[in-house]
């Protein structure tokens, strides 16, 4: 008899390990790179990501850049999200698209001075042709604020307030980086719309 609730212990051991074990990987949190939409959300609604390493911030932005490429938003997933949730979502997100910011800002002092002004311009196309401009708006918008696109100036100026944030934020050197391209790129766009009014049939 003893030796039968021995065995029955065992078994109802085992069976406690596998069952822990197979919680344990509905729990894990994949490999940024190795995430689907939902394991990306995941990260985004469990993590305070301004703890997480440098490192899994720049693979975590890598892997949610991908998706708004396809044209995802992120911000739709609020309705499968408790507001705590949703609000952990709206400030990582924020974290991601300040370190976007900061790329962007050193990919354009990476380059000649003589070559600035084309890549700038490359930036921008890419900004606006991928999407992630429109989901970065819609993801960084204020809570209960409308979402505002960046495909103008009039863009660029209803997020002056949170970049002139991500801005503070960076030592002084980088500071300046950073204010030096806002101000090419609302030169840039600025030019774009003012050319956009001349190819108008008004002027034709």
């Amino acid at each position: 008899m003893t030796r039968k609730r021995w065995m029955v212990g065992l078994a109802g051991c085992v069976l406690a390990a596998f069952a822990a074990v197979a919680m344990w990987r509905a729990m894990r949190l994949p490999a940024p790179e190795e995430a689907d939409q939902r394991g990306l959300v995941r990260w985004l609604v469990t993590r305070d990501l301004e703890e997480e390493e440098v490192e899994t911030q720049n693979r975590l932005l890598a892997r949610v850049e991908a998706e708004l490429r396809t044209g995802v938003d992120l911000a739709s997933a609020q309705s499968e999200l408790t507001p705590e949730q949703f609000q952990q979502l709206l400030r990582n997100a924020d974290i991601l698209a300040r370190r976007w910011f900061a790329g962007q800002v050193d990919r354009y002092f990476g380059q000649p001075e003589e070559l600035r002004a084309e890549f700038l311009e490359g930036q921008i196309d890419e900004l606006q042709g991928s999407g992630i401009g429109q989901s970065l708006a819609s993801l960084t918008a204020e809570a209960g604020g409308k979402p505002e696109g960046v495909s103008g100036t009039g863009g660029w100026t209803k997020l002056s307030g949170r970049v002139e944030r991500w801005i503070s934020s960076f030592d002084e050197k980088n500071q300046s980086k950073a204010r030096r391209w806002v101000a090419a790129a609302q030169s840039a766009l600025f030019l774009r719309t003012v050319r956009g009014l001349f190819r108008s049939p008004q002027f034709d």
